[in-house]
Order: C-alpha cells, then structure tokens, then sequence
C-alpha cells in the first residue's frame, strides 16, 4: 500500500485588487458587510493573540501589533517577511489597530505569524502541520 507524501495547497489569487474594488464601492464596505462591530464587541481581552497560518506577515507594518517571532516552514524564509503580502493582508483584515491609519481589523488583537506558503501561495500538508506544531 503506498501513501502519497506531499498535497500541494494553493492560496487563489483572484485578480482582485483593492483599487478595482475600492473604486465603486464604500471606503469601509467590507467592515460593514462582515458585521465586525458586532464581531468586535464579542472580543472581551485586548491581549489576545491571532495566529495566522499564511505567507508570512510584514510585522514592520504600522497597522500590526506583532508578538513573538513565529515560525516559518518555509526552508529559509522568516516569518516575519511576506513577499507576497496576503499574509499581510489577513493580518490586517483580522488584527489591524484601530487607529487612524490604514483599516480597522475585526478583532484588534495581536497577531503572531505562521509561514506555511511560499511567495506564490503554495504550500503542502506537512508545512502546514509543522508550522501549527510549534
């Protein structure tokens, strides 16, 4: 009986940018469409922590509240580095700061960053479980 060892996971790219979208609809559209006040007034401690399983995250972005160092799988990479910023992306969505910069993330919490996909989005099984195991 043979066991395939490696399942390639692919992060989509749409084509989406945020000026194609932004153009037409509301500055704060996707706040309002995924309910994040009412998202936000379920989050009842400020020092919790997101871990978000990604690319990678920017933690030198202002609207982040890095912690840790996190872990990358990625042979090489740091987490603290994504060249293909949709790590950054969902941090932001999830974590960023409420502030007057940038967005507002739902939960405005700490984020702490897990590299299982390269630059590309690509990853396999065994990164993944690696990076949730540290």
């Amino acid at each position: 009986m043979a066991c395939e060892r490696s399942f390639t996971v692919e992060i989509p790219d749409e084509g989406i940018t945020t000026n194609s979208i932004t153009s037409y609809l509301l500055p704060d559209w996707g706040n309002e469409f995924i309910q994040a006040n009412f998202a936000r007034s379920l989050i009842r401690d400020p020092d919790s922590i997101a871990v978000i399983l990604d690319t990678g995250i920017d933690c030198s972005h202002p609207d982040l509240n890095c912690v840790g160092s996190g872990y990358s799988a990625i042979s090489g990479a740091s987490p603290l580095t994504d060249e293909g910023t949709h790590g950054t992306h969902v941090a932001g969505i999830a974590c960023a700061v409420i502030n007057d910069f940038g967005i507002d993330g739902v939960a405005n919490c700490k984020v702490m960053p897990l590299k299982a996909f390269n630059s590309k989005g690509q990853g396999d099984i065994f990164a993944i479980a690696r990076a949730l195991s540290e």
